[in-house]
């Protein structure tokens, strides 16, 4: 938790808006390895959404988002499937829950060409975090002892 808050808002320039390059998403792929993790990766997304241009809509929808996506996540890892495909929940999500969010608090028009133009980038954001930075950071990771004895060891 403290982890995901840090990293966002150390790159806060980054970290909020309609073009957003959230780094601290990709921890959530913590949870494939770890589901014990997924609280600690929902609330740190609800403390980061104190710090949002948006206020406390983005505290409740910033951490009702992951945890969809989250929790299907861990559906999905115990049904087999691999990290590859599951770091496609967030790319699915975000753009839907974070994108209608700012569509709604920005007062854009409600129709499909206005939610476009805020869920594709979001989309494309969170694809290139998750799927292209992501998947193969932690293919790396869970190489090393390390790392397998920090984030595997509570998850027996």
């Amino acid at each position: 938790m403290a982890l995901y808050v840090a990293i966002t808002l150390g790159l806060v320039a980054v970290s909020f808006g309609v073009i957003q390059l959230r780094i601290a998403i990709a921890l959530s792929l913590l949870v494939w390895y770890n589901p014990k993790l997924a609280w600690a990766i929902i609330i740190g997304n609800a403390i980061t959404g104190f710090f949002s241009p948006w206020g406390l809509i983005n505290v409740v929808v910033g951490a009702a988002t992951p945890a969809v996506f989250i929790f299907c996540m861990i559906i999905l890892k115990k049904r087999g499937v691999g990290l590859l495909v599951i770091s496609f929940m967030p790319t699915v999500f975000v753009p839907v829950g974070i994108g209608s969010m700012i569509m709604f608090v920005s007062g854009m028009p409600v129709n499909f060409g206005s939610w476009l133009s805020v869920a594709a980038p979001l989309a494309v954001s969170t694809f290139i975090v998750m799927t292209v930075l992501g998947v193969p950071l932690f293919k790396m990771l869970e190489g090393r002892k390390w790392f397998r004895a920090a984030i595997l060891q509570n998850d027996k």
